[in-house]
């Protein structure tokens, strides 16, 4: 929960605002607030105000407690008590930067509770004043930029935070320009804004989102799997992420690292075909034809038809020697996508392992006439159909 930098600055160290009973009663309310009875807490600063009724702090606590609960109505209540102690220093003592900034401050949570109860222009108001009165006070060009947003103002969100960025650069004021400017999609200067974010809160987490899913859009698969493990380092149930991740470990052929991950995903979506597929695919990859196998059936069983895993499992099934077995899924895989050039290309070395020269070179024509060039093949295979000796 914030704490409020100029009216309570911190309830347990250093209580200049409150004198010395005060202090004793603010500590026992967050003694027992620290214990997780929040409802304790109040009372105690209840107890406080009443003794103590001119008690900012107090009545500026109270209010952030009473919105942590979710009491809004007296939340307000709170903070409009704690703008008229703060009229009444005004009154007494003159314009002050302290009362200024404490204005800022309780304008600020005060147009929190608003927004949280989607009252956006009673908080653009709020906010503004928090800006006026404080012009250093970062958090409150986020919340304003977000009223503005929310108010359907998205240049004037866009405005406000990049007066901000002038006035009292934060990490978060980088991060919410850098959401505005992708929704813009203007990806350049949001990237610019995400790494800007990072460079002054390295602990956030979620720029790391975007900048990874940019680069996996973009195939920049050795940028992507950084940023994504960055987010995973806290952020672990995000599909998405998962399975981005898995995709970019097999782009830059870390098999291993891939099948982690692809049984990570597959424990957030325990029948996907394709995560069992690739994960198949891992497995292939190092040579592990028999866990590859059952991922292969595992994919085939969820999805019996037009599935790409039977191009994969016949693969195995080459490797592995069994032909015939391997010429059923090719078959299959043919049937289903007759355009797939690689089903046509891998069925022609099956041919060519039974000494079936015709049906090879048949299927090799078609996969060369669909798109497959010549260099993605094996040169064995070109050199046997080139040969005028026949056999089948």
């Amino acid at each position: 929960m914030m704490r409020i930098l100029y009216i309570l600055v911190a309830v347990l160290v250093g209580f200049g605002a409150f004198a010395q009973t005060e202090i004793e009663m603010a500590r026992m309310g967050e003694q027992l607030i620290s214990k997780g009875d929040t409802l304790g807490g109040i009372r105690s600063y209840i107890n406080l105000l009443k003794r103590y009724p001119q008690s900012l702090p107090s009545t500026v606590r109270l209010m952030e407690l009473k919105e942590a609960i979710g009491d809004f109505d007296t939340a307000i209540e709170y903070a409009n008590v704690s703008l008229d102690l703060i009229d009444y220093n005004i009154q007494q003592f003159g314009h002050t930067d302290e009362n200024k900034k404490d204005l800022a401050a309780v304008y600020y949570l005060k147009g929190k509770i608003r927004m949280k109860q989607e009252n956006y222009w009673a908080a653009l108001e709020l906010l503004e004043k928090t800006i006026e009165n404080n012009p250093e006070f970062s958090e409150g060009y986020s919340e304003l930029a977000r009223a503005y947003f929310e108010t359907d103002k998205p240049a004037l969100a866009m405005k406000i935070l990049k007066e901000g960025i002038i006035k009292a650069e934060s990490w978060k004021i980088n991060y919410n320009l850098g959401i505005l400017y992708t929704n813009t999609k203007n990806y350049d200067s949001a990237r610019a804004c995400f790494l800007r974010s990072l460079d002054l809160n390295p602990e956030m987490l979620r720029p790391h989102y975007f900048l990874g899913s940019w680069d996996f859009a973009n195939e920049k698969y050795e940028e992507a799997t950084e940023h994504y493990e960055e987010y995973m380092s806290k952020y672990t149930d995000n599909k998405e992420v998962v399975y981005n991740l898995a995709t970019s470990y097999m782009n830059v052929e870390k098999y291993y690292e891939a099948i982690s991950t692809w049984t990570m995903f597959l424990q957030l979506e325990e029948n996907n075909v394709e995560a069992y597929r690739n994960r198949g695919l891992s497995y292939m990859y190092i040579n592990d034809f028999s866990k590859a196998h059952e991922d292969f059936n595992k994919s085939i069983s969820l999805k019996p038809a037009n599935n790409y895993a039977y191009v994969n499992r016949g693969s195995v099934l080459y490797l592995q020697g069994d032909l015939n077995g391997a010429l059923d899924d090719f078959d299959v895989i043919i049937a289903d996508f007759p355009h797939y050039s690689y089903g046509y290309y891998y069925r022609a070395l099956c041919y060519k392992s039974k000494n079936r020269k015709k049906k090879s070179c048949q299927d090799m024509k078609e996969a060369l006439d669909l798109g497959l060039s010549e260099e993605t093949m094996e040169m064995e295979l070109i050199k046997y159909c080139t040969d005028k000796k026949e056999r089948d």
